[in-house]
């Protein structure tokens, strides 16, 4: 009786580990499907005459927001979606907190990088010598995940994936880090 018990026994866990080592070639080929989500999906390349900034996106509903020198809003706030090989960039002003205003949508393509000029509003930048900046707002322009960019002499900020790199004689706004200056 004991050996037929514990043949029964054996014979339940031959047959786990042989489902085991069925299901083991399935689970990891699904987990390399999966996304990376510390991996960006594009990068937002975003030039004004102070610098530019770089925003590693990582999905959709990815949001930044960014100061501005504007009558009308204290930021800019950009959402990002993504749909095939396009980058759908939504960007709204805001006035305060949760008082936004829309200033519409953009659509640029992860593969061509052509730039889109943004000049509905004008962006945070003051030269260091307190001579008055330029009144210009931003360029962009989406760039594949995997592009080098020399951020060697940038302000980076870690939590919204951003970092802004300002041009020499310059200071600019660089989302929730504050204030950067060449």
């Amino acid at each position: 009786m004991k050996k037929i018990v514990l043949g029964l026994c054996l014979l339940t866990f031959l047959g786990a580990i042989a489902s085991f080592a069925q299901e083991t070639p399935r689970s990891e080929s699904h987990r390399g499907d999966a996304p990376n989500l510390l991996e960006p999906r594009a990068i937002l390349e975003i030039k004004s005459e102070a610098g530019t900034c770089y925003w590693r996106i990582a999905g959709d509903d990815d949001l930044v927001r960014l100061p501005v020198q504007d009558e009308r809003f204290s930021s800019i706030l950009l959402s990002a979606r993504f749909d095939q090989n396009q980058l759908h960039l939504t960007l709204a002003g805001e006035r305060a907190p949760l008082d936004t205003y829309s200033l519409g949508q953009l659509d640029l393509g992860l593969k061509d990088g052509a730039p889109v000029t943004v000049s509905s509003f004008r962006a945070v930048k003051s030269k260091m010598d307190g001579s008055p900046a330029g009144t210009g707002g931003w360029e962009v322009r989406a760039l594949p995940p995997h592009t080098k960019v020399d951020t060697s002499n940038c302000c980076s900020c870690g939590l919204v994936k951003l970092s802004c790199c300002p041009n020499a004689n310059f200071c600019m706004g660089c989302g929730v880090c504050g204030s950067c200056c060449g």
